[in-house]
């Protein structure tokens, strides 16, 4: 039996969740070292390696969610110089992801159960999971210059395989330039991108083993400016489209005589439309520095919504500035003030009382008609390098939000959606570390 207890609910209100009893963690470890050598005038080789550790954990009393990734890979390319206007680059890259996972979270069915079951609602789920990704991919480009004019062709093949399936992937790529004159160029770039979808929609327990790879054809144009010897302009307008991303589903399959919900599926499309532009102080006089804004929408559709929204991430604006300067005796001081737009979010209007559970049912607005309030922070770093012969080592301290900005990262909701308040995320954060490059 439901109950219904729909009404407004106040502007400003409070929750009973407390945040003291929240703690989230963030670790990543990154080892780069790369080798070029120079075989003859005319042919380069470059070997990279990368090591990365990544492990995110968020945990409250009654849930939690932890993840883990190790990323190993590898890179080899040749660019060989054919003639005075054409350059060929070739190369090939391996990387393999391993990928373990557990949460305990609140958990929706993507249909309803009749009768209701007797438990709170939504119920508490556990799930974990592990996958490994083996991402394998060949590549070549050209570079033609002729005059004025710069075209660079170019493909990757690539193979991917995960959940005990191989996908291959063909991607083609072009990119072209024309310099108007010494100060001003035009530009234009199209091409193919496909990856593998997020492992959490694989690997976990309501993960779907079977989804493909996610596919976008990403389009822009623009032009450069180099307004004098030290300051320059990037404008970039851009349209990506997407197709077959991973998304939740109501849809079912049938395994055995059982029929199992499939709960992802390459169901959703989107699109991206947005002008980025780039003013540029290039390093001078131990300066430098940029000014960054991008003005951009994001939309997704579903076979089940009969209109584009807003995705989860969808930024409207965003505004970077950052300054750098360095010092005698190797000091570099740098700032960066971010200002974004908050990310959408669906308001709740009210909520229903199922009397069979015992719990409050949220009644959502329009899907993502919301927004989280400005995001703003200002980071500080100073560094101090001691260069040696053949390598260089450094110290410095990072201070993350400076001002111990509150930006809210998320809502968190009462027991019957009566109230609410923001969670906000890092408060105030000093880092410390060291550095060395040969």
């Amino acid at each position: 039996m439901i109950v219904s207890n729909s009404r407004k609910l106040p502007a400003k209100k409070t929750s009973t969740f407390n945040p003291s009893s929240f703690s989230l963690s963030l670790f990543f470890h990154s080892l780069q070292p790369s080798w070029t050598w120079k075989i003859t005038p005319h042919l380069t080789h470059t070997l990279t390696f990368s090591l990365t550790y990544r492990s995110n954990a968020a945990n409250t009393p009654d849930i939690f969610f932890n993840e883990n990734e190790w990323q190993i890979g590898g890179r080899e390319e040749l660019k060989l110089k054919i003639s005075q206007n054409f350059t060929l680059l070739m190369g090939t890259d391996a990387h393999e992801i391993l990928y373990t996972g557990a949460a305990r979270v609140p958990f929706f069915l993507p249909y309803p159960q009749f009768p209701s079951p007797q438990q709170p609602f939504p119920p508490l789920r556990d799930l974990k999971g592990q996958e490994s990704v083996l991402d394998w991919g060949v590549y070549v480009e050209g570079d033609y210059r002729w005059q004025k004019l710069r075209l660079i062709p170019g493909l990757r093949l690539e193979e991917i395989t995960y959940a005990g399936r191989m996908h291959q992937s063909l991607q083609p790529r072009f990119t072209a330039r024309y310099d108007l004159n010494s100060h001003i160029a035009l530009k234009a770039a199209t091409g193919i991108y496909q990856k593998y979808p997020p492992l959490q929609n694989i690997a976990l327990t309501i993960g779907n083993p079977d989804l493909g790879l996610e596919n976008a054809w990403q389009t822009s144009v623009g032009f450069e400016w180099q307004i004098t010897q030290a300051l320059s302009l990037d404008t970039t307008g851009f349209y990506n489209y997407l197709w077959d991303q991973s998304s939740p589903s109501t849809a079912t399959r049938l395994i055995g005589k059982t029929l199992q919900p499939l709960y992802f599926e390459n169901n959703q499309r989107g699109r991206i439309v947005g002008l980025e532009v780039w003013l540029r102080h290039h390093p001078y006089k131990n300066f430098f520095g940029w000014i960054a804004y991008t003005l951009s929408r994001s939309e997704r559709i579903n076979p089940t919504t009969p209109t584009w929204f807003l995705f989860s991430q969808d930024q409207t604006h965003i505004l970077t500035l950052i300054a750098s300067y360095i010092f005698p005796y190797n000091i570099q001081l740098g700032a960066r003030f971010r200002v974004v737009s908050g990310n959408p979010t669906t308001p709740i209007r009210g909520a229903v009382y199922d009397s069979d559970t015992g719990s409050y049912l949220p009644l959502n607005g329009a899907v993502r008609s919301a927004r989280l309030p400005l995001f703003h922070q200002l980071d500080l770093r100073i560094d101090k390098f001691w260069v040696f012969n053949r390598w260089r080592f450094s110290l410095y301290l990072d201070i993350q939000n400076v001002y111990n900005q509150k930006n809210p990262e998320f809502i968190t909701q009462s027991y019957d959606f009566s109230q609410s308040q923001y969670f906000t995320g890092l408060p105030i954060l000093p880092v410390i570390g060291i550095g060395g490059e040969f």
